[in-house]
């Protein structure tokens, strides 16, 4: 009878079979509408050759990709159309070389979207991170970005249609390419048409050096955008910042840049079409480009905001073009 059992045992066992229940349990639940929190077991897999994920969901990775040499790792159609999907990426391609990481169309269209990336292409050398279709059409993200790409030399990152049409909900970027080199950022179609989201950028590009960032139709069309920059660009030398098409024809909203680009060298930003709306919200500025040295500032056809000890030297070019 013993030896019946372990036979039953082992013939029954979910690792044996690939059609077992917990594979069909997150589409039960959501064709059941029933409400199953997800297994946040952490995933010790390296992943040390290419991947390419294709309607994956609810992972929790933890040392992926570190010291990869080139080669590239894609995320199709992750977490999409789910409910309470829960994502992390940990020491996410740490020490790499060469390495691209897509992701394209992830966590779209989901109902209380939480996805962290914590210690991402830390002290990594070349290669790319892309985001395209990133937490579209979501309802209350919970979306944060913590010690992405620091101290890294060289790497370009992407962020393309990026919680656009998105409802409430917070987006946080902490320690953001911090002590990076020749770092090249681009946020474009970011929270467009988004009703109510909080975007933070705290420690952003802090100690870089000839860091670059462009923001293009960030926060277009929206209705009361919440974003908050601290401590932007802090101790950088040679960086180049460009707002374009920033918060365009979006209703209400605030902005607050709180110690933005201090103490840095050689900075150069500039605001063109920024906060022009129907409806105007409120940007402050406080302690901007406090200790800077050959800081140029550039502001065209710019809405309603407030100035507190904004450095105003000889060395700044402050145009201010305010719409009648």
């Amino acid at each position: 009878m013993s030896k019946f059992r372990a036979r039953l045992t082992r013939r029954v066992s979910p690792n044996s079979l690939p059609n077992s229940l917990s594979t069909h349990l997150p589409a039960f639940c959501s064709s059941a509408n029933l409400l199953c929190f997800p297994d946040l077991a952490p995933s010790l897999e390296k992943h040390d050759k290419d991947s390419n994920f294709a309607g994956y969901a609810d992972k929790t990775f933890t040392n992926y990709g570190t010291d990869r040499l080139g080669g590239a790792d894609s995320f199709k159609a992750y977490s999409s159309d789910r409910n309470l999907p829960v994502d992390s990426f940990r020491r996410y391609s740490r020490d790499s070389s060469g390495h691209k990481d897509q992701f394209n169309n992830y966590a779209s269209n989901g109902n209380v979207v939480d996805q962290g990336f914590n210690g991402y292409a830390t002290g990594s050398t070349g290669g790319s991170g892309e985001f395209t279709k990133y937490a579209d059409s979501v309802n209350v993200p919970k979306l944060a970005f913590t010690s992405y790409s620091d101290d890294s030399n060289g790497r370009s990152h992407s962020f393309t249609t990026y919680s656009e049409n998105a409802n409430a909900g917070d987006q946080k970027f902490a320690s953001y390419g911090k002590n990076a080199n020749g770092a090249p950022n681009d946020f474009k179609g970011y929270g467009a048409s988004a009703n109510v989201v909080g975007s933070g950028f705290s420690g952003y590009g802090q100690s870089g050096n000839a860091v670059n960032d462009t923001f293009t139709n960030y926060g277009n069309e929206g209705n009361n955008p919440q974003n908050n920059f601290k401590s932007y660009g802090g101790g950088g030398n040679g960086a180049i910042e460009t707002f374009k098409n920033y918060r365009d024809k979006s209703n209400v909203g605030d902005d607050s840049f709180q110690s933005y680009s201090k103490n840095s060298n050689s900075a150069k930003v500039n605001f063109e079409n920024y906060g022009k709306s129907f409806n105007e919200g409120t940007d402050k500025f406080s302690g901007y480009g406090q200790g800077s040295k050959d800081h140029a500032v550039g502001f065209k056809i710019y809405g309603v905001n407030n100035f507190k000890h904004f450095k105003n030297e000889e060395s700044h070019s402050l145009r201010t073009t305010m719409r009648a």
